[in-house]
């Protein structure tokens, strides 16, 4: 069997979709013998009829219905291959790694993804989730071309930084817990009595330093599951998001404590942000990606 050509494959689906040979070749500017011949040859190259004739419209034989749904993915392919192709040659970069602190809200990173899938089709994506300055680390050796994190991070020079939304920081422990029996604001002495559980990151930087440090006594963490985990069973206390704590406070599964150093807010704003390199420029899908995370984060536009 010899090689079929992406041009008789597309003016098979051509007559497939417009159910004719006269408006399939108008549909692809083509002279109709010429895209007849191509059918019939294609026919010739099977070893079996494509589309039955002998009514007055040509319908497809239970061999072109086969073969019609390879066909469409084989077109679709080439598309995406030449569309790759096409954004190579115009500097798109090919893979684009990104990482976050768990600190930023799902919503915001899906809803930009969902977009940029759709505009960049042929981009791979590589998503790394760490903790405070881990994040930093893999902007600064050139693992991640963009990153999300707390304002409480500590940036070079060599990044810029870019804010996106606030997030709200609440006390929480579960109901069990000796703090949640306590009546009235948490006083300092009696939060340094017991157990606070705080993410580090792989360098064992703990918390969001002195801002999320509360207790003297410290279990650290590198994964907010299993510091969840702990928490619903009552083993400490812990600082996390209202987005990330909302749904266990809700259910009864943990409840928020009020430190008296917070206030009469009882939580505490923290700024996610943006950031990249200041050197080398960022390719177009990553600037595209940056500039979708800005928009989304702003309650002008967002």
């Amino acid at each position: 069997m010899s090689d079929f050509t992406l041009e008789q494959i597309v003016n098979f689906l051509a007559v497939a979709d417009h159910g004719g040979f006269s408006a399939a070749a108008r549909s692809r500017n083509r002279a109709q013998p010429a895209l007849t011949y191509s059918i019939q040859k294609m026919e010739t190259q099977i070893g079996s009829r494509l589309f039955d004739r002998s009514g007055y419209r040509p319908v497809l034989t239970d061999a072109g219905r086969a073969l019609l749904p390879q066909a469409r993915r084989v077109v679709e392919q080439a598309g995406l291959f030449s569309c790759h192709a096409g954004s190579i040659a115009a500097g798109l970069e090919q893979e684009l790694s990104i990482v976050i602190d768990p600190i930023c809200p799902a919503p915001l990173l899906i809803k930009a993804l969902k977009a940029f899938q759709q505009h960049y089709p042929s981009v791979q994506t590589s998503i790394y989730t760490e903790v405070l300055d881990g994040v930093t680390r893999h902007l600064v050796d050139g693992t991640c071309a963009i990153g999300i994190l707390s304002v409480y991070s500590e940036l070079p020079l060599t990044l810029h930084r870019a804010s996106l939304l606030d997030v709200e920081l609440l006390l929480v422990a579960a109901p069990s817990h000796p703090l949640a029996q306590t009546a009235g604001p948490l006083s300092g002495d009696l939060l340094r009595d017991h157990v606070q559980l705080v993410l580090m990151d792989k360098a064992g930087f703990a918390g969001v330093r002195d801002h999320a440090i509360l207790g003297s006594r410290l279990w650290r963490l590198g994964d907010l599951t299993a510091m969840l985990s702990m928490l619903r069973a009552g083993l400490g206390y812990a600082i996390m998001p209202d987005h990330l704590a909302r749904e266990d406070i809700d259910a009864g599964r943990l409840t928020r404590l009020r430190p008296s150093s917070w206030g009469v807010s009882a939580s505490i704003p923290v700024t996610l942000c943006a950031a990249w390199r200041v050197d080398p420029c960022l390719g177009p899908a990553a600037q595209w990606l940056l500039d979708h995370l800005r928009s989304a984060g702003d309650p002008a536009t967002g």
